[in-house]
């Protein structure tokens, strides 16, 4: 067993990173989890598409995952998009962190589903996951499905709001 999971339960109580997590519904999933035979936490990440700032994401990363302890405790599971799912991946390229990538859900014609495709990967990596960090600068509302569906199925949530800004070199 992995004891991520514990920490993440005593989560529950502190609601120190995880403070958009509803707790009746985290408990419920934790209490339907055979945590006995989970070796790693599920922890998918995603976020605005127009986010470039590497640093300032990297660093958010870098903080969040620290509560896991060693790398060997999680694996990341991400988009194939542009932005903070692109800086995800090259993030655990570069740090050798184990990454499952999940790209959008082609639709046939006839799909008359309300979802769309976007929306039905974000529902197939919710479904995979046991934490869900939402990367945003707050200008936009790409990622509030995911939001809003990872909280109502149980999910460890955080949304982390994060400057744009690229930095800028100093010329002098």
């Amino acid at each position: 067993m992995n004891i991520v999971f514990d920490k993440l339960r005593e989560s529950l109580n502190t609601n120190v990173y995880f403070t958009h997590t509803n707790v009746g519904y985290a408990e419920d999933f934790m209490d339907g989890l055979d945590t006995e035979s989970l070796d790693k936490v599920a922890i998918s990440i995603t976020g605005d598409r127009h986010l470039v700032n590497g640093s300032n994401i990297s660093k958010c990363l870098t903080t969040l995952l620290r509560q896991f302890g060693g790398k060997e405790n999680f694996r990341i599971l991400t988009g194939d998009g542009d932005g903070v799912e692109s800086i995800v991946r090259a993030w655990c390229k570069k740090s050798g962190i184990e990454i499952d990538v999940y790209g959008s859900i082609e639709k046939v014609a006839w799909d008359s589903s309300r979802y769309t495709s976007r929306q039905d990967r974000d529902r197939k990596m919710v479904a995979m996951s046991h934490v869900v960090i939402v990367i945003v600068d707050g200008s936009s509302k790409e990622c509030d499905f995911m939001y809003k569906h990872a909280i109502n199925e149980g999910r460890f949530v955080t949304r982390r709001i994060i400057h744009n800004a690229k930095p800028t070199k100093d010329v002098s």
